[in-house]
């Protein structure tokens, strides 16, 4: 006798609301995100408010004409020490270095270039400053000149500013103390005092 097989019965799925409910919530909220945002009617006006303003800044610009450009061989470079950008500077005549560095005629002022070139061999300001002067394989005939200032000390340091507040004026006077008319061109720029005070002083040299 064949044994009959009986088939189990599958529990029914039971619907729920709070489920289904959910994922039509996200789905919709997944169509949204997809969707382009819409564009406010005022942002779309700020955006056509700059186009315009770019516009015609361009249109006036090209009724001007075009911009003069200025070759940089012709520029006028304007520096603390060439305050009026002045391009037929004088030139150092020889390697002139100032405790051991090398100068150059962009960081001087011209007073200052044509007073390095008039130092001679020497101490000056009782031995507080010191020039030497060599022949340097670098420079050719021309040779060199070195400055020495006493600066490593702090005492030494207010010393020197009140011997000289800027290197405009220890040149001049070095110039001076060696008995020479000092080379400049109206009063030395970049100084504390002018030379028509100094010389009221008598710290001059003379």
């Amino acid at each position: 006798m064949s044994a009959k097989r009986t088939k189990k019965a599958q529990p029914e799925e039971m619907f729920d609301p709070t489920m289904a409910a959910q994922a039509e919530v996200d789905r919709q909220e997944g169509a949204a995100s997809e969707a382009p945002a819409p564009t406010s009617q005022s942002t779309q006006d700020q955006v056509n408010a700059k186009l315009t303003a770019v516009l015609e800044r361009l249109t006036e610009q090209a009724d001007r004409g075009a911009v003069k450009q200025i070759p940089l061989a012709k520029a006028k470079i304007r520096t603390p020490w060439n305050p009026t950008g002045d391009r037929m500077r004088p030139k150092l005549q020889r390697i002139t270095r100032m405790n051991g560095f090398r100068l150059t005629e962009t960081k001087l002022t011209n007073n200052a270039i044509r007073l390095f070139n008039q130092l001679r061999a020497g101490k000056y300001n009782q031995g507080r400053w010191v020039v030497m002067e060599s022949t340097d394989p670098a420079a050719g005939n021309s040779g060199a000149v070195d400055l020495y200032v006493q600066n490593k000390s702090f005492a030494d340091r207010i010393q020197l500013k009140g011997d000289a507040p800027t290197i405009d004026v220890l040149l001049w006077k070095i110039v001076k103390e060696q008995g020479d008319e000092p080379n400049i061109e109206g009063e030395l720029s970049m100084q504390a005092k002018s030379v028509a005070q100094l010389r009221a002083e008598g710290k001059t040299g003379e």
